[in-house]
């Protein structure tokens, strides 16, 4: 190839390497100028983001060689979408279709060591140390001007002469470098080169800062992999104002980012609200404070960094990094220069495309080379050719790219935490897998998939704003029995068929809502239209209730007509024509239950249902082939026995199954209940396994519980929870569970799931990823390990729920 036209890069980062790399492999002679010493012989400086990588950038990477591309590749995990750390078990949202569609997190450090090496070695000389001081637009190509190391060089083709040394040391002097062909600005987003022109007046640039900056929060392979840290996704810590961000690294540990206000004004870090926190206070206030913040906000991140006392000292000491956006409005000044990356359009990283939209600068700056100005033919007319088209082409979809990213650090802040964005989220994954998916893709889709197939980042940006005008418009009439219907089909595509209602779901019972729960499963099978025989259907008839009047002129009772009217109207609502198992929700008699922690011998009642005529109508029920089997919930020993005995002196079939709150905290069951179960062969269903969901670990260091919980939906659950040692017990089980690489929800159903006298476990969730997280615990492997640590665990807490907190338990 024709060597002889030479091609000046200043800046060695990733765009510069890259493009250096690429432009060596054509033919020209290139020549890298970078400001600082050659990173392959400096550590990493503690503040630099992990990158995204994603289809739109890595398409540069196809004008390399494949051995080349896939070796680059090696350097990264991939990444399918975000854990959001929210408050409870997190959340998983994906970023595209499915698990085809990904990004690779890269370390900054490591790319750009690979790729200044492969520059090397594609025939690039690179020179480290040489800061840019002054750029002439007088001749044909540029003077360049640098501060250089003394012992610098002239390099083959290029005449740079020694004018001065700088100061007496003689450790720096100034280099002349008279160009003999143009040059390229890849030095970032603070480009001396890019100031120089505009110095000159051949660029207009416009910059803002964000009044948030950043800093490096390294998450240590042992922490992330002992708390189940899932690789493939992009954790986010959503709280407001500030929020932290993790992702893998190729050893098992992750990179974390904190990012925050700068300034505060006079707020301090003892302010309650997220608004009142800055890296200014933190900084200024020391070690203490900063680990007072993060057990404040990130408690649930702590055990993944590492502990309060590393989390705490890398807050406060690391260095900081600012956030802001440049937009040069001219990329070229004729054929004598040309602005790529950061240089022409830096960017903040909230839509992991800064190095995307450069490498992208790559790929189409090379295409207009080889179409203007190849090296056989290249003249300054050609490369004015192509540096105009270069612009023309990149800078509107730059400025498309900037304008998303700052969207998209409010939504990554914010918008990730509010149940109505992750519902408009679900909405949009629906219409990517439904037919409309070969038309339809999300924004998020469109920016980091897109390119191939002309969808530019404005095209994204346009597409976009209508398209999620549609999503909104379309998430106002979602209800709850099409968000049913997703979690539905996830449960039946991982193996569930066992469906468990009531006629009073869901909760809190309300007379508007009763029944909609059936509805929701009947509507399921019609619109998949699953076989009947393949689901197993359980549903339940209210016990006593004496608010309950709606349902049936007055109390809920377990009278013969009761139960059968409630099972006809539970099978309407279903549209079958019968039930499984038909359960009696919890008895008609007194019994102490939800919550009630003894007998009260004052509250017994005689008028309740004899279980002679409760056995005599389930008898009658399965007769009439309306209902296969019966069962009981919330019931004791004493009534699994009686109804037994009821149904042998009726010649009705026996109960078959108990439903009863079992976990982790509510163990009493054991001393009694098991018992009776196995001696009458009765099937043992515990629910609640997360206990009100307390297992998953989402209301620690909660002062009161959260919007949409059920420690909400019920009043005095949360102020019974608070003031008895479960608190205290469910963090024992949360640090067990990630000492074990598995979470907190997970443990605790494996617990149930693993007893001897479990028959099934039931599991309940208000979304597909809590779905998900809960049948994650029936696939952990149960060891004597957890069972002796399960044992030590409760022989100091037996029973946590009713052990009152005073003066220490």
């Amino acid at each position: 190839a024709d060597r002889s036209q030479p091609i000046t890069i200043v800046g060695a980062g990733l765009v510069g390497a890259l493009l250096a790399t690429v432009l060596a492999r054509r033919g020209y002679r290139v020549t890298v100028y970078e400001r600082y010493g050659d990173i392959r012989a400096i550590p990493s400086s503690g503040r630099s983001i992990n990158l995204v990588a994603t289809a739109r950038g890595l398409r540069a990477l196809t004008l390399l060689p494949d051995d080349v591309r896939a070796r680059l590749l090696e350097l990264g995990v991939r990444v399918t979408g975000r854990v959001i750390h929210a408050g409870g078990e997190p959340i998983f949202q994906r970023y595209g279709k499915d698990d085809s569609e990904f990004n690779y997190s890269i370390s900054r450090y490591e790319l750009n060591k690979f790729l200044i090496s492969e520059a090397e070695a594609a025939g690039a000389t690179l020179r480290f140390g040489h800061r840019l001081l002054g750029v002439e637009l007088e001749g044909e190509y540029p003077v360049l001007t640098f501060a250089a190391p003394h012992e610098a060089s002239g390099q083959r083709g290029v005449l740079d002469s020694a004018l001065h040394a700088e100061d007496n040391t003689g450790a720096e002097r100034e280099v002349v470098v008279r160009c003999g062909g143009p040059v390229v600005a890849a030095d970032g987003g603070g480009s001396a080169v890019r100031q120089a022109l505009s110095s000159a007046g051949a660029c207009a640039v416009h910059s803002s800062l964000l009044d948030s900056g950043y800093k490096e929060m390294s998450f240590p392979r042992a922490a992330a992999e002992a708390g189940g840290m899932a690789r493939h996704g992009l954790h986010i810590w959503p709280r407001g104002s500030h929020m932290l961000m993790g992702l893998a690294n190729l050893d098992g540990s992750f990179t974390g980012t904190i990012y925050m206000l700068n300034q505060a004004g006079d707020a301090t870090l003892a302010d309650d609200a997220s608004a009142g926190a800055s890296f200014e206070d933190v900084e200024a206030q020391g070690v203490a404070s900063a680990a007072a913040f993060l057990e404040a906000h990130y408690a649930t991140a702590l055990p993944l960094l590492g502990g309060v006392e590393a989390a705490a000292r890398q807050l406060a000491e690391n260095p900081r990094g600012i956030l802001g956006t440049v937009r040069a409005r001219q990329w070229a000044v004729g054929g004598k220069a040309v602005l790529v990356g950061d240089a022409a359009h830096a960017i903040v990283p909230f839509f992991g495309q800064g190095m995307n939209c450069g490498f992208e600068d790559v790929h189409e700056l090379v295409r207009l080379l080889d179409e203007h100005a190849a090296p056989a033919v290249a003249s300054p007319a050609g490369y004015a050719a192509a540096f105009a088209a270069f612009e023309a082409a990149r800078k509107p979809n730059a400025d498309a790219i900037a304008d998303m990213a700052l969207e998209n650090y409010v939504e990554m802040q914010s918008s990730t935490a509010d149940p109505q964005f992750r519902l408009c989220k679900a909405v949009e994954n629906a219409l990517e897998n439904s037919p409309l998916g070969a038309r339809f893709r999300s924004r998020y889709a469109m920016v980091c998939y897109g390119g191939a197939g002309n969808v530019t980042y404005a095209n994204a940006q346009a597409l976009g704003r209508v398209q999620w005008e549609i999503v909104l418009e379309l998430a106002k009439g979602v209800s709850s029995a099409e968000e049913a219907a997703a979690q539905l089909d996830k449960a039946w595509d991982l193996g569930v068929n066992f469906l468990d209602t009531a006629e009073i779901y869901p909760v809190p019972v309300e007379k508007e809502k009763q029944g909609a729960t059936d509805r929701a499963i009947g509507k399921w099978l019609k619109t998949n239209g699953r076989a009947r025989e393949e689901v197993i259907i359980a549903s339940k008839v209210a016990g006593y209730n004496e608010r309950f009047t709606w349902m049936r002129d007055g109390p809920t009772r377990v009278t013969r007509e009761q139960i059968i009217a409630s099972v006809d109207a539970s099978l309407a609502r279903l549209g079958v024509d019968h039930l499984d198992l038909l359960q009696i929700h919890w008895p008609d008699r007194y019994v102490p239950m939800f919550g009630s922690v003894a007998y009260d011998c004052s509250k017994e009642r005689d008028d309740a249902v004899p279980f002679d005529e409760q056995a005599r109508a389930m008898g009658e029920l399965v007769s009439s082939g309306k209902v296969r089997a019966w069962g009981l919930s919330n019931e004791t020993p004493l009534g699994v026995a009686e109804f037994v005995a009821a149904a042998s002196r009726e010649g009705a079939p026996p109960p078959v199954s108990v439903q009863n709150s079992y976990s982790l905290l509510q163990r009493s069951d054991e001393v009694g209940l098991v018992e009776a179960v196995r001696h009458h062969d009765v099937a043992y269903l515990p629910y609640s396994p997360l206990s009100a969901g307390v297992l998953s670990g989402k209301y620690d260091g909660l002062s009161q519980a959260p919007e949409g919980t059920r420690l909400k939906l019920f009043d005095s659950y949360f102020d019974r929870y608070a003031n008895t040692c479960a608190p205290e017990c469910v963090e024992c089980y949360k640090k067990l569970a990630f000492n074990h690489g598995i979470s907190p929800a997970a443990l605790a159903i494996a617990f149930c799931d693993s007893r001897p006298f479990v028959t099934s476990t039931i599991i309940g969730a208000t979304s597909v990823e809590q779905l998900e997280i809960n049948l994650q615990g029936f696939g952990v492997e149960w060891t004597d390990d957890l069972e002796e640590e399960i044992k030590r665990i409760h022989a100091y807490f037996p029973d946590p729920w009713r052990m009152i907190v005073r003066g220490g338990g």
